[in-house]
């Protein structure tokens, strides 16, 4: 990770974290409105451990499952839901995966 260009780490960042943030605020409020709605954020198990691999695209997704606990939390009083599915191969010991 210290070595990773700052445009690959903000363009990390923006597609995984950023763009989910912006969609979630767009539909949130609508979803407020009619007191129904559910937000599922698609993540990774990436983001449960450390990678000397893909270190930053798994910060990305810990931050995605963070994003869903919060919007849950902010949201809850309006019947909202939001959660998170992690996908990914458990003991998977290298990344990509061979093919």
């Amino acid at each position: 990770m210290a070595t990773i260009p700052e445009d690959a780490y903000d363009k990390i960042m923006a597609t995984n974290v950023k763009s989910t943030l912006w969609l979630c605020n767009m539909v949130a409020p609508l979803m407020a409105e009619r007191r129904d709605g559910s937000i599922i954020i698609i993540s990774s198990i990436a983001g449960l451990a450390g990678s000397a691999d893909i270190g930053v695209y798994g910060i990305s997704k810990a931050a995605e499952s963070q994003l869903a606990r919060n919007l849950a939390v902010e949201w809850a009083g309006h019947n909202n839901r939001s959660e998170e599915r992690r996908v990914g191969k458990e003991g998977r010991s290298r990344w990509p995966p061979d093919h």
